[in-house]
C-alpha cells in the first residue's frame, strides 16, 4: 500500500471536529514493529514510531481513538509505516481517529499536530 493510499485512508477516517474525543481512562501505549498480526481497540497511545512489517496485519476497530504523542520536533514526529496490510474497520457511526495527544477536540489542532 502506497503513502499516498494510506492518507487518503486516514484523511477519510478522521473525525471533522464536530464532536469531542472519547478518550477512555485506560489508554494502550504502543511503539515499535508488530511482531504478528495486531488489533487496536479503545483508546491507543503511540508513544514510539510503529511498523507493520509485510506479511502482517494491523487492524484497528470502529471507534478506536489513535494518539500520537506530541513532538514539536518535526525530525521527531511519530509514524505508522505500513509494509504489510492496515484494516481500518470505520464506520459512519463509529469512526476511527487519529490525532496528536495535545488534542482533546480534533478541531482544536494546533499547526504540526
Amino acid at each position: 500500500m502506497s503513502m499516498r493510499t494510506i492518507g487518503a485512508i486516514l484523511a477519510m477516517v478522521l473525525v471533522a471536529g464536530l464532536m469531542p474525543l472519547d478518550v477512555g481512562a485506560t489508554m494502550t501505549p504502543v511503539s515499535g514493529t508488530i511482531g504478528s498480526d495486531t488489533t487496536w481497540s479503545d483508546s491507543v497511545q503511540v508513544t514510539g514510531n510503529v511498523a507493520v512489517p509485510a506479511g502482517l496485519t494491523l487492524t484497528i476497530d470502529p471507534g478506536t481513538v489513535v494518539l500520537f504523542d506530541y513532538k514539536s520536533d518535526v525530525k521527531d514526529k511519530l509514524r505508522l509505516v505500513v509494509a504489510g496490510t492496515l484494516n481500518l474497520l470505520s464506520t459512519s457511526s463509529e469512526m476511527i481517529t487519529f490525532t496528536s495527544s495535545r488534542d482533546t477536540i480534533p478541531s482544536s489542532a494546533a499547526p504540526g499536530d
